[in-house]
């Protein structure tokens, strides 16, 4: 008898007990899609007018002397379709996460360091999000600060993807220098100024882009 009342108490505990723990996963799953959802707004069709507005940014770094020459601004996207092996910020893969940030923010970010030279676009792959990006670039660029560019795909990837996405157009067209290519772990080098591996590149797009190019290559 008294085996049985324990048998049922026990029973009845680990009923609860799974009660409860479906319904902590249930709580977690609809936070992670509420959270999914918010983020996705600020890329999807439906909220076009905020994509040149708010960006979704893994990070930022202020009085960077180590992602291009001069004083930086370095933005961090949020995202990478490329994922390469022994990537220097793996924790930037994931399109989920990360914290969104105001265009404008930013940029007043950029204005409160008067030695600011410039800015840089990392990742996390920028070009997946173009259009804030750009935004940004552009305001940039009209307070006299250059843009650098990081990229995994290849310059001739992009122009191909240009041609149909205005937004890849346009960062392109307000990026001074691109840095392209992806990281290739056995092409790793150390002797490279602000490359991680031989076959990333510098192209210059302007005038201040064959300055930053010539300084990094005189490095």
């Amino acid at each position: 008898m008294k085996m049985n009342r324990h048998q049922n108490l026990r029973s009845r505990f680990d009923k609860a007990a799974r009660r409860q723990a479906d319904a902590s996963v249930q709580n977690l799953v609809s936070l992670e899609m509420n959270r999914y959802q918010y983020l996705k707004s600020f890329t999807d069709e439906t909220a076009a007018s905020l994509t040149d507005t708010y960006v979704q940014l893994a990070g930022v770094v202020k009085e960077s002397i180590v992602d291009g020459p001069g004083f930086r601004l370095v933005v961090f996207a949020q995202g990478c379709p490329h994922r390469c092996l022994g990537c220097h910020n793996p924790e930037t893969h994931l399109r989920l996460g990360g914290t969104i940030w105001s265009v404008a923010d930013l940029v007043d970010m950029y204005q409160a360091f008067d030695l600011h030279r410039g800015i840089t676009l990392s990742g996390g792959e920028p070009f997946l999000q173009a259009a804030p990006l750009a935004a940004l670039a552009k305001k940039i660029k009209e307070c006299s600060g250059d843009v650098i560019t990081y990229t995994g795909y290849t310059y001739a990837h992009l122009k191909r993807l240009a041609e149909e996405d205005e937004a890849i157009r346009n960062l392109l067209e307000e990026t001074d220098l691109l840095i392209d290519g992806p990281f290739i772990l056995k092409l790793r080098s150390l002797n490279l100024p602000f490359r991680g591996s031989s076959n990333q590149t510098l192209i210059a797009f302007s005038k201040k882009g064959e300055c930053l190019k010539q300084e990094i290559e005189d490095l």
